[in-house]
């Protein structure tokens, strides 16, 4: 049985602004690519949600490695995965909120 997936408001955020910065510095193809990456993962995440590794910040935070610039957070509760965050590998890892 598929999990279902939401995202958190956090989460619609970051991927807003991950998708403008690369609209306005990168390619069309650059962002379309990033977005069927982004694509495969949630698939993934709805099919097998156990299958990406548990933060060592938060043992039920789990992380999901988009590619090698982004990594996206989640937590599963029953049925659900739950999208936190989508960071920014590059950024302040002390800035991450979970």
């Amino acid at each position: 049985m598929a999990f279902q997936v939401t995202i958190s408001q956090r989460a619609e955020s970051n991927l807003d602004a991950i998708v403008q910065y690369l609209a306005e510095n990168w390619s069309e193809a650059v962002k379309l690519e990033f977005l069927a990456q982004l694509s495969d993962k949630l698939q993934l995440l709805s099919q097998m949600p156990y299958m990406y590794r548990a933060s060592a910040r938060k043992p039920d935070v789990r992380e999901c490695l988009v590619n090698k610039d982004t990594l996206l957070y989640y937590r599963i509760q029953d049925q659900e995965v739950e999208i936190i965050t989508i960071q920014d590998t590059r950024q302040d890892p002390g800035k991450l909120q979970l």
